[in-house]
């Protein structure tokens, strides 16, 4: 017999939803069956599965070990699901200085200042993204169990791309993934990009158009405009830019985005005559030339500097390279935030 307790994350879930968590190889018609059967039970008494769950809740599995080992979800079957990759996550820690990349806290939500050269979630199952790095850092906290993990993940929010640097958005519980989710979804979250672009950037500009993605290669073509036949295979995408410096031959500019399709700001700015310096998907290769042997880059100065919502203003940090490109460039500006996140209420 298996008891799980339910905890404030499965709080006003139905039963049978928890159930598909847990017995996840189950077919619907065997956990309905179970419950008729009294071989699952809710407070000790018998259940139906629309039920809905409070905190403190007690749901009773009576079944051989064999059979729920058989249905039962991978993070059920092995306790020491994390030991594995521990290691190498307390290094990745340590390297960061990941209390330091943590801008904001509180009990629903972490704003997290992303570095360079680390997925937003795993792409393989051998990867370290930010995902585990944050789940390791709560469960270091003793903020999240074991317990918790075998019926919900906490989960980074939005992504950026692997080299592109800055803030995160990562929910904790249920309640801080939800809330933002939907901020993200109903574009009730405004974000601010700071990047190094070439040439001389317009003042103020929007760059709009429309993007289809190549899976294959992991990149975007961007037009202008498309026929009613194309439309139904890209998105339509908007940003606006804000040149803050410029030296005649680089800008650094400020990218606020109307929309949030894979590189948008990276494609946009290319489709303008304006890659960003160290791009490698959209440079041409006297600008990626340019890039690698005047400001020593390997990928895009490109980072998420602000994330504005009703609640509170998240500012980043941009990452020792940016500032050195731009003081190289002569193109620094004293109102960005080199040193220090910043959080205004």
């Amino acid at each position: 017999m298996r008891s799980i307790e339910v905890g404030k994350n499965e709080a006003d879930k139905r039963l049978d939803k928890l159930l598909g968590q847990i017995l996840s190889l189950a077919p619907k018609s065997f956990i309905y069956k179970m419950l008729r059967k009294k071989n699952i039970k809710l407070n000790g008494k018998k259940a139906k599965g629309d039920e809905k769950l409070k905190e403190k809740d007690l749901v009773e599995i009576y079944l051989s070990e064999e059979t729920f080992l058989k249905f039962a979800a991978p993070q059920f079957k092995n306790s020491k699901i994390h030991e594995k990759e521990d290691e190498g996550l307390k290094k990745l820690a340590q390297k960061i200085d990941l209390k330091k990349r943590i801008i904001y806290e509180d009990r629903d939500v972490i704003f997290f200042n992303k570095p360079e050269n680390l997925l937003s979630q795993k792409a393989e199952a051998k990867d370290l993204s930010a995902n585990e790095l944050l789940c390791y850092y709560l469960r270091k906290k003793g903020e999240l169990t074991q317990k918790d993990l075998l019926t919900f993940h906490p989960s980074i929010v939005n992504r950026l791309d692997r080299n592109t640097t800055g803030l995160l958005v990562y929910g904790k519980s249920l309640k801080g993934l939800q809330e933002y989710g939907e901020k993200f979804k109903n574009r009730q979250i405004d974000k601010y990009y700071l990047c190094l672009a070439e040439g001389v950037v317009e003042k103020e500009s929007t760059i709009s158009g429309f993007l289809k993605k190549d899976q294959s290669q992991n990149q975007v073509t961007m037009k202008v405009e498309v026929t009613p036949e194309e439309k139904k295979n890209y998105d339509y995408v908007e940003t606006k830019v804000i040149s803050l410096a410029t030296n005649g031959a680089e800008s650094l500019c400020m990218a606020k985005l109307i929309t949030g399709k894979t590189h948008q700001i990276r494609a946009g700015f290319a489709g303008i005559g304006h890659p960003l310096l160290g791009d490698h998907k959209y440079c041409n290769e006297e600008s990626l030339r340019k890039s690698q042997q005047v400001f020593h880059l390997s990928c895009q100065l490109l980072h998420c500097y602000q994330v504005v919502d009703q609640k509170r203003t998240i500012t980043a940090p941009p990452p020792e390279k940016f500032y050195q490109a731009c003081k190289k460039a002569n193109l620094l500006k004293e109102e960005i935030e080199w040193e220090h996140g910043q959080v205004e209420d």
